[in-house]
């Protein structure tokens, strides 16, 4: 039974929200609350395995909370707004929902939870080639799918994600979200770059002894560090002996 904890400070988006779960006969509404205040102690008094919560709301919003809890409880934010919603994903939330809810929206947001669950063993959970991210480019935000990331560098405390829509910034580490790519696509190239495998067009030997340059579909160059090289060789097969 997935136990769902509703946190909205209208009862009229709770009472909705209640309504849309009804049909789903493994979960269960363990408590309601309006606040971030009121969801802490909701935490603490019940067992509860997925929150949905909007994110403005007096005496605690849905951001704060998400910061306080951190990745012990799977977090849903349900809101009208569109504009937190690169914070709300750094913050490790499993979703991002806008309002007015959509019940096939919902339905597939307690699909993931429920694989989250079941695969609660897992060492590592990838983000599949069809998770959208909210992203911003420019004064708009577009979803992409991870299928559509081509490159992700490191810069200063940000990493610049280049994608089919441009390129795009998100305030994380490229070591955090390194963890989050299935290898089977991505590969480390440097301290500094991750790459699509399928957007290298070739490889040739690099400047430095040992390193090598990676020639991507975009026609940008990039060199691939001594430590990684014999990796990205076998990748491709280059070492025959």
């Amino acid at each position: 039974m997935l136990k769902v904890l509703i946190v909205d400070d209208e009862k009229l988006a709770r009472m909705e929200l209640r309504r849309l779960l009804t049909p789903l006969t493994d979960v269960e509404i363990c408590a309601e609350a309006s606040n971030g205040l009121q969801a802490l102690e909701c935490i603490q008094q019940h067992s509860v395995d997925l929150v949905l919560i909007d994110i403005k709301m007096p005496d605690m919003d849905g951001l704060e909370f998400a910061k306080k809890v951190g990745k012990s409880v799977n977090v849903v934010f349900c809101t009208a707004y569109s504009d937190h919603a690169v914070e709300a994903f750094e913050l490790d939330a499993v979703d991002y929902i806008m309002k007015p809810v959509q019940a096939a929206r919902l339905e597939s947001v307690i699909n993931k939870v429920r694989l989250l669950r079941s695969d609660d063993s897992a060492p590592v959970s990838y983000m599949p080639e069809q998770h959208g991210l909210m992203l911003k480019f420019g004064q708009e935000y577009q979803i992409v799918r991870v299928e559509q990331i081509n490159h992700i560098e490191s810069v200063g405390n940000h990493v610049a994600l280049h994608t089919d829509a441009g390129k795009a910034y998100l305030h994380a580490s490229l070591s955090k979200v390194e963890k989050k790519l299935n290898p089977e696509h991505f590969f480390k190239i440097s301290r500094s770059d991750i790459v699509r495998i399928s957007h290298i067009a070739s490889i040739e030997d690099g400047v430095g002894a040992g390193t090598l340059l990676a020639h991507l579909h975009s026609a940008k160059q990039l060199e691939v560090s001594r430590r990684q090289a014999q990796s990205l060789r076998k990748l491709f097969s280059l070492d025959l002996y």
